[in-house]
């Protein structure tokens, strides 16, 4: 009986133990078995490619799946917006295919729980881009926001100081949610989302320090790793305004974003039912600030802080949600003039108003 040739497979950094034999992939079975060969093979009957299928076990009692070709990083790094994109799209195939399902329970989605980089096979030809994930050891039903979060933080996200600028990283954020389809409500909670999953990264890090030896990796990888979540938990924490998603370019904007008596509510995207909570209040200061900014085409938007606290800032358009734009200055000085007087602008404000209360309105906050 020819003996089969085992070659050690690197990527996912909690599973060890994992190899490729010929055309399969063998290794030690997932705390939830069951419920994984299930996900898999329901993603096989909904026609998903992205993921392996699951064979069965081995004589060895390991998970045999099936080998998918290409390339998993060995670490995080700088990724091209094309290869985000690409990512985006495969996460949100793999949501399509479980939601609804039983799988899911009263849940939207059966999440990946994991989709990093490292849990992530790209083509090994061409822009190498992802084509498939693996290591689903912690999927489980949840919220979409959860994975996209995690993905959007490693994919785009990092505090590193050779990385690209913040502003930068916010705007490959878009690239994936765009890619994904992400709705409205969700990319308002999507920077929380991610300071969440950092923090959870930490804690779910330390919590090996506390189990018996041997261990998934030694002690001072583990005090490394969970000092790399707190850091990258600050960097995001730093930035939370700037990890909001940012607008299309300014000449894209709608007629409605630069013509505010133009505005309709119905084009927005509705974000929930309404709770009761008071829209902030548009102050001569606010406009003010908008007219006498000097960043790169300044808009005046709704800010989401923290604790949902609602309030009204002015940043460069680039660097905010289109959907969280209330005024640009361009329109502004369209309807007030290049050098208003504070009688023209008190009278301007309930228009400024309106529109903000109805933008609370529709978004449901």
């Amino acid at each position: 009986m020819a003996v089969e040739t085992e070659v050690p497979l690197t990527g996912g950094r909690i599973t060890p133990g994992v190899v490729r034999v010929g055309d399969t992939v063998r290794r030690a079975v997932t705390a939830a078995p069951s419920f994984v060969a299930q996900l898999l093979g329901h993603l096989q009957e909904q026609g998903f490619t992205g993921a392996p299928r699951h064979l069965g076990t081995d004589r060895a009692g390991r998970d045999v799946l099936t080998y998918l070709p290409g390339w998993v990083p060995p670490r995080f790094r700088t990724w091209a917006d094309c290869q985000v994109a690409a990512a985006g799209a495969l996460l949100r195939g793999l949501h399509d295919a479980t939601r609804g399902s039983l799988l899911a329970g009263d849940h939207p989605v059966v999440c990946h729980g994991d989709p990093g980089p490292n849990n992530i096979v790209f083509s090994s030809e061409g822009d190498a881009v992802p084509v498939a994930l693996i290591d689903f050891d912690t999927a489980a039903p949840g919220d979409p926001v959860t994975d996209i979060a995690y993905m959007a933080w490693t994919f785009c996200v990092s505090s590193k100081p050779t990385t690209p600028p913040t502003a930068v990283q916010a705007a490959q954020v878009r690239v994936l949610t765009d890619a994904y389809g992400l709705d409205a409500a969700s990319r308002t909670h999507l920077p929380d989302a991610m300071l969440e999953r950092q923090a959870h990264n930490a804690r779910c890090w330390s919590s090996h320090l506390d189990r018996p030896r041997p261990r998934v990796t030694d002690d001072h990888q583990i005090t490394e790793r969970i000092r790399w979540s707190e850091r990258e938990h600050a960097h995001t924490a730093a930035n939370h305004h700037v990890s909001r998603q940012p607008c299309a370019d300014y000449d894209d904007l709608p007629p409605r974003s630069h013509k505010l008596l133009n505005y309709q509510p119905e084009e927005r995207h509705p974000m929930g039912p309404t709770i009761d909570r008071p829209a902030p209040q548009v102050t001569a200061t606010h406009l003010r600030t908008l007219l006498d900014s000097s960043a790169e085409h300044p808009v005046l938007y709704i800010s989401y802080g923290e604790d949902s606290e609602v309030e009204l800032d002015v940043w460069a358009a680039g660097l905010v949600h289109q959907a969280d734009i209330v005024l640009t200055r361009a329109t502004a000085l369209d309807l007030l003039g290049e050098e208003p007087d504070s009688e023209t602008i008190t009278a301007f404000l309930p228009t400024v108003q309106q529109a903000v209360d109805e933008m609370i309105s529709v978004r449901g906050l």
